[in-house]
């Protein structure tokens, strides 16, 4: 029998004629939908930056310890304090592998290009951070058409999770363009295309990890996806080059604390303390685990009897301190894997908490900004639900594909499930997600545009 005759047949062709898969958009139509994301995101990311920058005269910034640090590293590369390599290195002084150097250097051009003014550097960073909606669109159009892609563009673009976190000084909104370039690469390399594009996704992925240390072990999985969705041989061979490529990237910061520090430290020394915070924030105060920077450092000036630890968690001793709490860590899950496993059953279930994650949305002063709000506000109550609905259909559209799209998603539900919570680090996560929902949205609007079609 016809498989197209079949019940998955015809529900598969119900899904491509809901999706518009096979429409397709004349050049000029095309280049307009990417010009109005990307100004729609900069309009949207431009509004949440004026808000912050308000909140900023009461004192009340967002992230303004992290944001102090990477402002001094900033400063300190641009006063010739060394750009990767420090110019006088102290091994006890591990204070700059806290985190990796990637948004120091990209604040430190910014300063050198408009000055250190917070509506120059918001305003350079949300010009960055706006082609994350354009990127989602060619994915989305690259996989499942161009209805999809806009539609998509258009979810990332005014979602407030994405536009907030824009405007502080923090490097997890510019590391979402990155990894959507690098999964878009990997899309782009798919039949018979050269293998150049999957070295370009591995040097999207390593410079993500430039910014982030979360980002590591992407390309990996990136790798192990191509091995389920194509011939042996051939995936094999991209693989290599997608995880090869992206380690070369990252080299330098390993070799640099390897000569710093005498020590393999892939990135940074963050490692321990989200997964000692990951267990307090789980009820694991009764293994000594505390939820938070300061405390731990203040417990670790007890343990150790040195007092200097209470100052900061990542200096000085910053490696010894780090496996510290990771060898905590781990002994805490050994004894109790049972526990541990239903924590993190419940904190993957955070991670897709839109509504309880919500950073605050554009303050609705005005008929713009009520509309914006507006948006934000329906957006965020109906997200994960049309996540849900995008994941059926774009899984019976095609299967191969929606799994080449979920697998970053799913690294960072596997990933970050241990750790110590916090919404922004998982942006990349929810970039690709929102691909899902704009499948939904898509839907939905073909399903309520069928009865006016039949009648006119």
């Amino acid at each position: 029998m016809n498989g197209e005759g079949t019940r998955p047949g015809r529900l598969r062709r119900a899904a491509v004629r809901l999706l518009g898969t096979r429409t397709r958009w004349s050049r000029g139509g095309r280049g307009a939908a990417l010009v109005a994301i990307f100004g729609l995101a900069f309009a949207v990311r431009s509004l949440h930056g004026a808000d912050i920058r308000a909140l900023a005269e009461t004192g009340d910034t967002p992230a303004v310890r992290m944001a102090h640090r990477y402002d001094a590293q900033a400063r300190g590369i641009l006063e010739g304090q060394g750009i990767l390599y420090p110019r006088d290195p102290d091994p006890h002084d591990t204070g700059p592998i806290a985190r990796p150097p990637g948004y120091a250097l990209f604040l430190a051009a910014v300063y050198t290009s408009f000055g250190r003014d917070a509506s120059r550097w918001q305003r350079a960073q949300n010009l960055l951070d706006s082609l994350a909606p354009v990127l989602l669109f060619l994915l989305g159009e690259a996989l499942f058409g161009p209805a999809v892609g806009f539609a998509s563009g258009l979810v990332l673009a005014v979602t407030p999770h994405f536009a907030y976190y824009s405007n502080v000084m923090l490097p997890d909104e510019p590391c979402v363009a990155l990894v959507l370039l690098g999964v878009l690469c990997v899309v782009k390399g798919r039949g018979r295309a050269p293998l150049y594009w999957h070295a370009l996704a591995g040097l999207a992925l390593g410079l993500s990890t430039w910014l982030r240390p979360n980002t590591l072990a992407l390309a990996a999985f990136l790798g192990l996806g191509l091995l389920a969705l194509e011939p042996r041989a051939v995936a094999r061979k991209r693989a290599l080059v997608l995880a090869g490529t992206a380690a070369a990237v990252v080299a330098p910061i390993t070799l640099r604390n390897y000569l710093v520090y005498g020590a393999f430290v892939p990135v940074s020394t963050n490692m321990g303390i989200v997964l000692w915070e990951g267990i307090a924030d789980a009820g694991g105060a009764r293994f000594g685990a505390f939820p938070a920077d300061r405390e731990v450092a203040r417990d670790e000036a007890r343990l150790f009897g040195e007092p200097r630890y209470r100052e900061w968690w990542a200096s000085p001793d910053g490696i010894a301190r780090d496996r510290f709490r990771v060898r905590r860590s781990l002994a805490v899950i050994r004894e109790n894997p049972g526990w541990f496993a239903r924590a993190m059953l419940a904190r993957m279930g955070q991670m897709l908490d839109y509504a309880d994650n919500a950073p605050g949305f554009v303050a609705p002063t005005s008929p713009v900004r009520g509309l914006v709000h507006a948006a934000q506000v329906g957006l965020t109550g109906t997200l994960l639900l049309a996540v849900a609905a995008g994941v059926g259909l774009l899984g019976l559209l095609s299967p191969r594909r929606a799994l080449l799209l979920g697998i970053v998603p799913f690294a960072y539900l596997v990933l970050q499930a241990p750790m110590h919570l916090e919404f922004r680090v998982t942006l990349p996560m929810h970039a690709l997600l929102a691909l899902f929902a704009g499948a939904s949205i898509v839907a939905l609007a073909s399903l309520a545009g069928a009865p006016l079609r039949r009648t006119a």
